[in-house]
């Protein structure tokens, strides 16, 4: 595979920023091509490039989403005949805030080159690393304020106001755009979410369980900083409690995402597709995605989508089990302990 992005030389405000990734098939058979969000074969407002001045004085700050995905659940492929290519369009201003690092030339690079794509003879998706043929820079000029961005802070501010001025204490789970059947099961989920956080907190507060095979199947080997930043993480999304976040089934990112947050749109998480079919509890459940997206606001700790799914949740923990400590599905695999 090789990746290039092309795209104007100059953009003219911040909405106009748009790039297409064109990803070639370079090799002599045929490739099934998952869409993962966090790929350019998909133009959902993930960390998908690293978008900095081109004279190294800073990057544009992340602003997107952060969302679940499960390879075993995935419907939608980009298949790549050897020397066939296809383009995806990304349009920059839904996923970095430029008002920080201002005008001038910036370098567009991606910040994964690893894809996946469905092996023929096993179904399992086996990962493929792309040659980047060429970063791509343009000058940026004129106004830095993205409509979509401004209009998402607007409504996290008044949302922030209206919390402020309630008098009536804490408050409930808020459900909106759900269908009324679904109504019942996110309620659920949400409790037994909440159940999950608190089993693991109190988990990794027994001495004894240290150096279990619970941990160290998503954590890595033992070491205290990381025992403690996982506990310190579980223990902020208990306190935050689950069942008075918003739940919103609003969701035009694909029939594939189980759910996304924005990270710093506190206890606002938008169900999709994967998450409406999926069972109430157990492995990749209702329960455990709200357990994975919570942990991605900042306010919690801010986790990352570092590996997706189970058996790259573990080799991350064993490779890397600092990573695994800032892994989304690192936390909700330990928390749903299933199996």
């Amino acid at each position: 595979l090789t990746w290039i992005s092309t795209g104007p030389a100059n953009f003219d405000g911040v909405d106009s920023v748009r790039i297409t990734a064109t990803v070639t098939n370079t090799g002599d058979v045929t490739l099934k091509l998952y869409k993962e969000p966090r790929g350019l074969l998909n133009p959902i407002a993930t960390k998908s490039f690293t978008v900095a001045k081109a004279n190294g004085s800073g990057q544009a700050n992340f602003v997107g989403v952060n969302a679940k995905y499960v390879f075993k659940s995935a419907t939608e492929f980009v298949t790549l005949a050897p020397g066939e290519s296809t383009d995806v369009t990304h349009e920059l201003a839904n996923g970095y805030d430029f008002t920080s690092s201002g005008t001038g030339a910036y370098t567009v690079e991606p910040a994964y080159t690893e894809f996946y794509y469905e092996d023929p003879s096993t179904g399992a998706p086996t990962p493929i690393t792309a040659t980047v043929s060429s970063s791509f820079t343009a000058k940026l000029a004129g106004n830095l304020k993205s409509r979509n961005y401004e209009s998402r802070k607007a409504k996290r501010h008044a949302a922030r106001s209206l919390a402020k001025r309630s008098t009536l204490g804490k408050r409930d789970i808020a459900i909106t755009n759900c269908a009324s059947s679904l109504k019942n099961d996110v309620t659920l989920s949400a409790q037994v979410a909440s159940l999950y956080v608190a089993d693991a907190e109190k988990y990794l507060t027994l001495a004894a369980n240290a150096n279990s095979v619970r941990y160290e199947t998503w954590f890595g080997t033992f070491e205290q900083a990381n025992h403690d930043r996982v506990l310190d993480h579980y223990g902020k999304i208990r306190k935050s409690d689950l069942k008075t976040y918003t739940f919103d089934c609003e969701c035009t990112e694909g029939s594939d995402v189980f759910a996304y947050v924005f990270p710093d749109e506190f206890g606002h998480i938008h169900l999709c597709n994967q998450y409406i079919q999926a069972e109430v509890a157990g492995t990749d459940s209702k329960a455990g995605t709200i357990v994975h997206e919570s942990s991605h606001f900042t306010l919690n700790g801010g986790t990352k989508d570092l590996a997706y799914g189970q058996t790259r949740a573990q080799a991350l923990a064993v490779s890397n089990s600092t990573g695994a400590t800032m892994n989304a599905d690192s936390h909700e695999y330990f928390a749903e302990n299933s199996p």
